[in-house]
């Protein structure tokens, strides 16, 4: 075959989230499938300094990095693509233009390119590599995303984008006033939905992580969608320490809004409930970047905040259980597949399984506070051992090697 190239968008901001680890994951899971050791990679939008996660893929992947485009270009691309009839989005002009377009494709053409990797929706354009074959990973449906933001009360009371004002995109930042940035946000919304379905219906192959959003986008497109997520590491059973006292575990990086959505709901109403039944187990955060109000409620349940830790397989062996009371976000929760790698018993909202599919019984569902604390209850006077065990091979099962057997019937 000619050089593998993946393209891929990044947004100002810092390491430690979600697609770091799933960037992370596919790649390397590209690299083994298709059996190679080098390409390259089009990093899109971001500034410099790149971020380090770009380039751990290996020593011998290239990377190039292309600056956003000037807002000129940017507009004049839009114009370009919904005059020709392609799709675009309001998102995409973060990142392409004419110009842009043009250095990919010179690129890709230098290099022999018969396989390119869009990382989402927004690098993705009809003129980019028409002669490779082009597979598209979704992440998630933006559509979906964006029409959850217009939704969040939030917005009327905190700004243009309220609690998601750090993760939108830059232009809907600029737009004031608030009732104009929830118009703007239900167009890109409908913009992402028509990029979506002609996505699938263009690209050779479309691909979604949740299982959910890749039946639904099938059904509406019409087109054939595949699902797969990439392995997140090489995660064992938790080895115990002997005498374990046992606390409730929540991890989650504290400046991503759905996991600030969850902590306020796991304080304020699910612990006391808790408490007030006879739970007796203390609360344990791990995550980045906790404002300190946070840290000061959290301390005040009877909590306790690590912060950034090095070694998560050490919080999860003497965990009792990870709670993910998740109310918010689109996408696959990265925190449900790791909990349940390390064989930890988990308390979650369907939210926090969406897109798992079927589930290990070490997995409970709780939609309600008393849900949860009637789990956690139970969860206290059980042994998670044999369900540990479980969870452990339900993971090995779905991320084993027959996993990288898929990923290359869609790539090939």
């Amino acid at each position: 075959m000619g050089s593998l190239a993946i393209i891929m968008s990044i947004l100002p901001g810092r390491s430690g989230t979600g697609k770091d680890a799933i960037f992370n994951g596919t790649v390397e899971d590209i690299a083994a499938a298709l059996n190679v050791s080098d390409g390259l990679i089009i990093v899109l939008g971001q500034p410099h300094p790149r971020p380090e996660w770009t380039y751990r893929c290996g020593a011998n992947w290239r990377v190039i990095e292309i600056q956003a485009p000037s807002p000129f270009a940017a507009v004049a691309f839009i114009l370009r693509c919904f005059l020709s009839g392609r799709k675009a989005t309001l998102s995409q002009a973060l990142f392409l233009s004419q110009g842009v377009t043009r250095r990919i494709n010179k690129t890709l053409d230098e290099t022999n390119c018969t396989l390119a990797v869009f990382d989402t929706i927004r690098t993705f354009d009809a003129l980019i590599a028409p002669t490779a074959r082009r597979v598209v990973f979704f992440d998630d449906l933006f559509s979906e995303r964006f029409r959850e933001r217009v939704r969040d009360p939030g917005l009327g009371t905190q700004g243009v984008l309220g609690r998601y004002a750090g993760t939108s995109p830059l232009w809907s930042r600029l737009v004031r006033p608030s009732w104009l940035g929830r118009w703007a946000m239900m167009v890109e919304s409908y913009l992402c939905r028509d990029k979506e379905a002609y996505v699938a219906k263009h690209a050779s192959a479309s691909v979604l992580l949740n299982e959910n959003e890749q039946a639904r986008l099938a059904e509406r497109s019409g087109a054939e969608i595949y699902s797969y997520i990439p392995r997140l590491g090489s995660h064992a059973a938790a080895q115990r320490s002997p005498g374990g006292a046992g606390y409730w575990l929540f991890v989650g990086a504290m400046d991503y809004p759905p996991n600030v959505d969850a902590m306020n709901w796991l304080i304020e109403s699910i612990l006391p409930a808790y408490r007030a039944a006879g739970g007796r187990l203390p609360l344990r955060v791990v995550g980045r970047h906790c404002p300190q109000q946070l840290i000061e409620k959290i301390k005040g349940c009877g909590g306790e905040y690590l912060g950034f830790v090095e070694d998560l397989a050490s919080q999860y062996a003497d965990a009792s259980g990870v709670l993910m009371p998740v109310v918010s976000g689109a996408g696959v929760k990265i925190k449900s597949l790791e909990a349940l790698s390390f064989g930890c018993r988990t308390i979650g909202t369907p939210r926090a399984y969406d897109g798992l599919g079927a589930l290990p019984p070490g997995a409970v569902h709780a939609e309600t506070a008393a849900a949860f604390v009637a789990a956690m209850l139970q969860a206290e006077e059980s042994d998670a051992g044999e369900a540990g065990d479980v969870s452990v091979r339900w993971f090995e099962a779905k991320f084993g090697p027959e996993r990288l057997n898929r990923l290359r019937s869609i790539l090939e």
